[in-house]
Formats: C-alpha cells, sequence, structure tokens
C-alpha cells in the first residue's frame, strides 16, 4: 500500500505539473528567509516564517484538491485552496494550541523540579511529535473525506489507531525520502563550498555552537550564499510536493476502503446490506 501510493504520487507529479507550484513558493519563502537572516537579522525573518506558516493552508489544499478531483488545471488549484483555506487553518490552529498547552504542563513541573535542560528538551519534543503522529492526516480528512474541524482531527487519529503498522511504513518512508533528498544537496553543497567551509573544521564544538548567521555569512560569502540559497529552492521544490502528493495518495487509500465499507442500504425491516 505504502510503495503503490509512493508510486501514483510520482505518476501524479508529471501528469499534473501544478502541484509543483507549492514547492516552489516555499523553496522562494526559504530562500528569502535565508536571506533576512544574513542581511535583516532574526526579527525580520521571524516575520517571514509567520507569513508562510499562514499559506500553507492554502497551498496544501489547492494540491489536495487537484489530486481528489484529477483535474490539473491551475483554475482547480487556485479553487480548491480557497474552498479549503480555513478549513484546513482552524484544525491546525486547534493542534497548535494542544502542542503549546502540553508543552507548557509538562515543562513547568518538570523545571519546578530541577530536572535539566536536556531532559526537558527531550520531553518537550516527544510530546511534539507524539501529537503530530496522530494528527497529520487532518488536512486529508478536511479535504478527502470533507471533514469539518474536530471531526477531521477525530478522523486522523482514527486512521492513525486502526492502521498502526501501515503508517509507520509510511512515516518511515517519509523520513527516508527526505533524509535522502537532504543529504544528497548537503553533499553538493560541500562538495561546492569545500574551501569556504575549510575554517570551521579547525573550530572546537564551543566555537561552532557559538557562531551566528552573520559570521557564517561572512564564512561564505556572497557566491556561498547565492548557492545555499539556490540549493536550499530547489531541496524544498521537490521534497515538499513530493511528500504532500505522497500523502494524499496514501489516504485515499483509507477514503476508498471507508466507502467500500460504508456502502449499501437498509432495507424495510431496517437491516443493512452491503454492495
Amino acid at each position: 500500500m505504502v510503495l503503490k501510493s509512493l508510486r501514483k504520487a510520482g505518476a501524479l507529479l508529471i501528469s499534473h505539473p501544478v502541484l509543483w507550484i507549492p514547492g516552489l513558493v516555499f523553496g522562494l519563502f526559504g530562500a528569502a528567509d535565508l536571506a533576512a537572516q544574513s542581511l535583516l537579522g532574526e526579527f525580520v525573518a521571524g516575520r517571514l516564517w509567520i507569513i508562510e506558516l499562514i499559506t500553507i493552508p492554502f497551498f496544501t489544499g489547492a494540491m489536495m484538491h487537484v489530486i481528489r478531483s484529477g483535474d490539473g488545471s491551475i483554475h482547480t488549484f487556485i479553487q480548491g485552496g480557497l474552498k479549503y483555506y480555513f478549513r484546513i487553518l482552524l484544525p491546525s490552529l486547534i493542534i497548535a494550541f494542544a502542542v503549546i498547552l502540553t508543552l507548557v504542563l509538562l515543562m513547568l513541573p518538570l523545571s519546578i523540579t530541577g530536572m535539566g535542560q536536556e531532559l526537558i528538551s527531550l520531553v518537550a519534543i516527544g510530546s511534539v511529535v507524539g501529537i503530530s503522529f496522530f494528527t497529520f492526516f487532518y488536512d486529508t480528512a478536511v479535504v478527502f473525506e470533507d471533514a469539518h474541524v474536530f471531526e477531521s482531527i477525530r478522523r486522523s487519529v482514527e486512521v492513525v489507531m486502526h492502521n498502526l503498522f501501515t503508517v509507520i511504513l509510511f512515516y518511515i518512508t517519509v523520513l527516508a525520502l527526505t533524509a535522502l533528498i537532504m543529504l544528497l544537496f548537503a553533499i553538493i553543497w560541500t562538495v561546492f563550498l569545500y574551501e569556504k567551509l575549510v575554517p570551521i573544521t579547525t573550530f572546537n564544538a564551543t566555537q561552532i555552537e557559538s557562531l551566528t548567521p552573520a559570521e557564517v555569512s561572512a564564512l561564505l560569502g556572497p557566491e556561498g550564499l547565492a548557492l545555499t540559497a539556490a540549493l536550499y529552492v530547489i531541496a524544498i521544490f521537490v521534497v515538499f510536493p513530493l511528500i504532500y502528493s505522497f500523502k494524499s495518495t496514501f489516504y485515499q487509500k483509507f477514503t476508498q476502503l471507508k466507502e467500500t465499507v460504508t456502502q449499501g442500504e437498509y432495507d424495510k425491516k431496517g437491516r443493512w446490506y452491503k454492495y
């Protein structure tokens, strides 16, 4: 099921070029963020991330609507983004609030008891990963099953709980694909910028940790920064459409299974017959 979904996602990306638009947009956002960190500081870069986050529901809704409808036109893409924007944004905010509340409730008592910062960080990461693990498919539930705000979250948890092994395989595949693509671009980046990165090899751990974005930018120089931004754009351009198309085709299988199970009718005596 996982491999079939991945192959279908690849075929969709070839037959529906409009699905690559979000990757290009977010890649350019990332390049702008890198430039802002180097030239304008963390404050401006942080504001760019906010803009990017509030545009994600539009593009994910647009992509999934194209995949659901089978129509790869730009009109369908924009229509899907507008139709599902708030329906995806609202559960996103609820999940984000749940994550923040969980972190506060966990970290306050841990801080009071004097536990180490590393342990607190591990607990925080574990909480975020745990919530994300079960709610990852909320947006696909919105688009492919027309689920409402809380129903989309419930449906995501339900799919994960009832198909735990398959979903874990999906997550492993997503992480492996992302890591492989990022590793490839990291190797290319290192090969082209090797001479500029040599001084960092002489730094100790403390010096490396204390490096600021401005210092890294100075080491790379204008050409190095331009290459870094270009590779970042290409990497996101590939990763984002691939992962979200894969996520969509994977979830479609559960939608089809649900329709198969629930398709039928009641007779005059109230008995249920499946087709």
